[in-house]
């Protein structure tokens, strides 16, 4: 429902510091808990009750959820996938809208042929490298944000003495990140904001891993840059990822990222416990290496939805015409061997191949040969 003007800075916004509230509300509430419920077996039930009820709400907003246009066509409901568009312009501002538009039915979910699945989008000839490069991404920097979510709160913890407290802290150190990378990636494009914010979080991750030989002031910088730059390059990582898809891979790109961030965690989680800070810088390091790698995959800073998906389509057909030529010249290649192979057979006398044919055999060979 965003134009492509301001997609990224408006997504950011509205994903990443909903993301953040939910965790210094989840922390601030076992802060608070902590202080007030003197039983510990009653403080954790009552941070249950409490952390159930943001999701009492959403349920209550269900109903005013916009739909998604492209699913109302699916089920065959057009009217309403139109009347859904109209909001989204209104909603956008746009200058002009047609009155008698009408949504063209959604184009098969293949970008080979019919009927084939999302996990041949995903995983086909042409998009394959894509997929590895984005579900690399997706561990590495969610590896590194976990990693980095284990360290941080010790920092804090040394000068308040209370975890809830540094909890807290720590998570409201993400804010200046998200706002950071909003402005980023519309103004220095996605992989401009990708970079810079794996730069800053291999840096200062790195820098925490010195904690013996740094001083206290410095570690707690440390700890809020690496904790915004890693929450920056997950919401870059989220924008972008769907907007190098065609439609119907969008929503499966983006779960298989969320779930090679969820193998991230569990491996960081264990990690964590055997060395706090190696674990971090590690990954930190490592989402900064294939950072260069990631750059093989086009910019996608100022475009719509549907210019990405049209760059998508063309690059599958120049796929496929630069295989016909490919092929093409393949077989001229054998066929010119095959034809300087037989000149030299025929002209081998130590083969004896010309003497056991006649010459007018031997004529029409060459005559061919040279047709060829």
């Amino acid at each position: 429902v965003v134009g492509s003007a301001h997609r990224g800075k408006r997504i950011i916004l509205s994903m990443g510091l909903l993301w953040t509230a939910g965790g210094v509300f989840a922390t601030g509430a076992a802060w608070a808990l902590d202080a007030l419920i003197p039983d510990p077996n009653w403080q954790w039930r009552a941070l249950v009750m409490v952390s159930a009820a943001p999701s009492l709400l959403l349920l209550l907003l269900f109903p005013w959820l916009v739909e998604s246009p492209r699913f109302h066509l699916g089920a065959g409901k057009r009217q309403a996938a139109e009347e859904t568009v109209r909001k989204i312009a209104l909603a956008n501002r746009a200058s002009a809208f047609p009155r008698n538009f009408r949504l063209r039915e959604p184009s098969a979910p293949s970008s080979r042929g019919e009927g084939a699945t999302i996990a041949r989008v995903l995983f086909g000839e042409d998009l394959w490298p894509t997929t590895l490069i984005l579900a690399s991404l997706w561990f590495l920097n969610m590896g590194s944000y976990y990693g980095i979510c284990f360290v941080t709160p010790i920092y804090f913890k040394a000068q308040h003495d209370n975890e809830y407290v540094a909890a807290f802290v720590s998570s409201v150190s993400e804010v200046p990140g998200i706002l950071a990378v909003s402005w980023a990636a519309d103004g220095v494009g996605r992989r401009g904001a990708l970079i810079a914010g794996y730069s800053v979080c291999a840096v200062a991750t790195a820098l925490l891993s010195l904690s013996a030989y740094l001083p206290y002031a410095a570690l707690v910088t440390s700890a809020v840059f690496s904790r915004a730059s890693a929450m920056a390059s997950i919401m870059a990582l989220y924008l972008y990822t769907p907007e190098v898809y065609p439609t119907q891979a969008r929503n499966a790109a983006l779960g298989l990222g969320s779930a090679c961030s969820r193998v991230a965690g569990i491996l960081v989680s264990y990690l964590s416990f055997r060395s706090e800070t190696l674990a971090s810088a590690v990954a930190a390091i490592a989402v900064y290496a294939w950072e260069f790698v990631r750059a093989r995959v086009p910019e996608t800073k100022g475009l719509s939805l549907e210019e990405i998906e049209r760059m998508v389509q063309e690059a599958e057909e120049f796929s496929d015409e630069d295989k016909k030529v490919r092929e093409k010249i393949e077989a001229r290649n054998a066929l010119e061997n095959y034809v300087y192979s037989m000149k030299n057979t025929l002209n081998d006398s130590e083969k004896g191949v010309a003497d056991k044919i006649s010459d007018d055999d031997k004529e029409a060979i060459e005559k061919a040969l040279e047709e060829a």
